[in-house]
């Protein structure tokens, strides 16, 4: 394949705040990392973060560590063919999609070890070996 000048790839970003490193959205004007790169002059002042199933500015409850965890595990049973998919309310199983839910599930319990409180410890322990009994069950009946 030929280089031809016209294949370069140009990325134009049009967000209009920028985040510094704690995640807080910087104002116009505001100086930090990145100083300079045109980002400071954009107006911010119609900014609103999303809150709400419906658009900018609907308040919603914010989705605590459970909730996430409560969310993957929904995800995998529907992968394992536990329960329908609520869109579809079809039973598909996809057992590689599941087995890396799993693992998610498994790589958060190891990268939040000493972080959690003792029920949000347990409500992943518990939802882990559900899961994992539940993988081995849909392997074995697969042979």
């Amino acid at each position: 394949m030929a280089d031809r000048e016209d294949d370069d790839i140009k990325v134009n970003d049009k967000r209009r705040f920028r985040m510094d490193a704690d995640g807080e959205v910087m104002g116009s004007g505001e100086k930090g990392e990145g100083a300079g790169d045109g980002l400071d002059d954009r107006d911010t002042s119609t900014y609103e973060p999303l809150h709400g199933s419906g658009g900018i500015g609907e308040e919603r409850d914010k989705i605590g560590f459970i909730d996430l965890i409560n969310s993957l595990a929904g995800t995998a049973l529907i992968q394992l063919g536990a329960v329908a998919d609520p869109q579809t309310n079809v039973i598909k199983k996809d057992v590689n999609a599941a087995g890396q839910t799993i693992d998610i599930l498994e790589l958060l319990k190891d990268k939040t070890t000493g972080n959690l409180t003792n029920e949000e410890s347990m409500m992943l322990d518990n939802v882990l070996f559900d899961l994992r009994m539940r993988y081995v069950l849909v392997n074995e009946g697969k042979k």
